[in-house]
């Protein structure tokens, strides 16, 4: 009996590891899409609202000479370590503040992903929502006009 309890809870346990895919950061305005890099994570900006209408910018980071660079395919996610349970010691740069955080991901359950950004000493976890396969929407940057969507690969 205990065997198969086991069995079971193991069949149903998520990789914390495991934060590949596309989500929802906060609510569903944009779309993030994490990839495996190497010995790490990284996610870029495929997809937010008004980006049929052309392309916006990076307007608010602090540096200037990155003001002018299109937000779409942003790199946002960048620089995790692998621990136990977490990518940790990486930062997320929120565009819309122009700020980089610093930040550990981990799969809470197959469609949640724990995004805890840290200022100093003072954390804070965020829920991301996996964005349904029927649901993803990837506009690819277009040099010098808008971008035109893609369908999702299925």
């Amino acid at each position: 009996m205990f065997l198969a309890i086991w069995m079971l809870a193991s069949a149903t346990a998520v990789d914390p590891l495991d934060v590949t895919g596309v989500w929802y950061p906060g609510d569903e305005d944009s779309q993030v899409e994490i990839v495996t890099e190497g010995d790490s994570v990284s996610g870029r900006l495929i997809n937010y609202d008004g980006v049929e209408f052309g392309p916006h910018y990076d307007s608010e980071n602090p540096d200037e000479e990155l003001r002018s660079r299109t937000i779409l395919g942003l790199p946002i996610i960048s620089g995790f370590q692998r621990a136990k349970t977490k990518w940790r010691r990486g930062d997320i740069y929120d565009p819309n503040e122009g700020k980089t955080y610093r930040s550990a991901i981990f799969l809470k359950d197959s469609d949640t992903l724990g995004v805890q950004g840290c200022i100093a000493l003072f954390c804070q976890t965020q829920e991301w929502k996996r964005v349904p396969a029927e649901s993803i929407i990837r506009f690819e940057p277009q040099a010098d006009e808008a971008p035109a969507p893609e369908a999702a690969e299925q």
